[in-house]
């Protein structure tokens, strides 16, 4: 349910357009960010294409990327963060992200000073950025399917997202945090044995800002307050639509 409702909110989320780059590669191999506090789009390097090496899901994200082929036209490639079928067709493939959700309900009980992890939920899907010539223009998302287990693509584009998250990455372990319900977005980390969150957008009005990595017990207990004042009874209520760039 949690991974549909992912699906759901990031199929909603596909709205902005790519900045044109001369496209040059080969198509859907693979790329990596170099690890770095200055880490971003420009830093990405080339790595070896998809061999016998890679795991399932890199598998089913190679599928993913072949497919924008056929997905993409002339009308909707900007959509989806290329600037032509022809560029899309070029995309090479990042380290993925894992995905943890945080729901309004299990917000709302933490107190500052509890152990944030119990908060966390980790969804059958990762996130992949797509990039042309070394800059980040989409991403696509593969999910499991829970019938048959499958691994497939269930999602592409959500530019700024990929963006944002390749632009702060500094280690390959670090992972996606979704508050669906109150549309905020963070890049988890573990330095040692303190838990960081790094905002992937100004919050003002929450004392969050783009980049600025603060402890999880602080961020939580920020968020746990905001939490407390939506009334999700209230007549007409309902959850925002996925916006990564609200402030």
């Amino acid at each position: 349910m949690r991974t549909k409702r992912f699906v759901c909110f990031l199929t909603m989320g596909l709205v902005a357009l790519a900045v044109a780059q001369p496209a040059t590669g080969a198509p859907c191999t693979w790329v990596t960010p170099a690890p770095g506090p200055s880490a971003d789009a420009a830093t990405l390097m080339m790595v070896a294409p998809l061999g016998t090496q890679q795991n399932d899901w890199d598998t089913a994200a190679l599928k993913g990327c072949l497919q924008l082929k056929s997905l993409l036209t002339a009308g909707n490639s900007k959509l989806l963060g290329f600037d032509s079928p022809a560029d899309a067709s070029l995309a090479q493939i990042g380290m993925p992200f894992d995905i943890y959700t945080v729901g309004i309900d299990k917000l709302r009980d933490y107190l500052p000073g509890k152990p944030v992890e119990p908060l966390f939920e980790k969804i059958d899907a990762r996130f992949y950025p797509l990039s042309v010539a070394g800059e980040v223009r989409s991403s696509l998302v593969v999910s499991q399917r829970k019938s048959t287990n499958e691994l497939i693509t269930t999602s592409w584009g959500l530019m700024r997202l990929a963006k944002v998250v390749t632009k702060y990455r500094t280690s390959p372990n670090q992972f996606i945090v979704w508050c669906p319900d109150l549309n905020i977005h963070l890049l988890g980390i573990h330095p040692d044995d303190t838990f960081i969150l790094i905002p992937l957008a100004t919050r003002k009005s929450l004392g969050l800002e783009e980049g600025v990595p603060v402890s999880a017990s602080v961020a939580f207990a920020l968020l746990a307050h905001y939490a407390r004042t939506i009334d999700t009874a209230k007549p007409g209520w309902l959850r925002p639509a996925h916006c990564i760039n609200c402030n």
